[in-house]
């Protein structure tokens, strides 16, 4: 049985493309999670969840102090130094707008 929450990483999708950033060099895999939510007429659920788990990332290194994301989200914005500019946090933003709101 997979796990299934309302944070960003509390499902199988986003670890499992956590576990694919970890093996990343750069931020391109990141941003092109990102891109995803661009544009697109529909987002299947798996979409959603990494565009949501990469958001955080975004989020989060745009503290000095990293919190609300895994270890290894934390090891890997220390291993390439990601620091979010104006350009990633805008196309986070617009990304997250295509992710359809969760139903209470």
């Amino acid at each position: 049985m997979g796990a299934w929450g309302e944070k960003p990483y509390e499902n199988d999708s986003a670890y499992d493309w956590l576990n694919e950033l970890g093996s990343s060099k750069d931020s391109q895999f990141l941003l092109s999670t990102l891109r995803k939510g661009i544009g697109a007429e529909i987002l299947d659920s798996t979409e959603c969840e990494e565009i949501m788990a990469a958001a955080a990332i975004v989020n989060a290194a745009s503290f000095e102090k990293l919190k609300g994301i895994p270890k290894e989200a934390k090891d890997w914005i220390k291993k390439i130094a990601f620091v979010p500019n104006k350009d990633s946090i805008d196309l986070t933003i617009t990304s997250l707008s295509g992710v359809p709101p969760v139903a209470a």
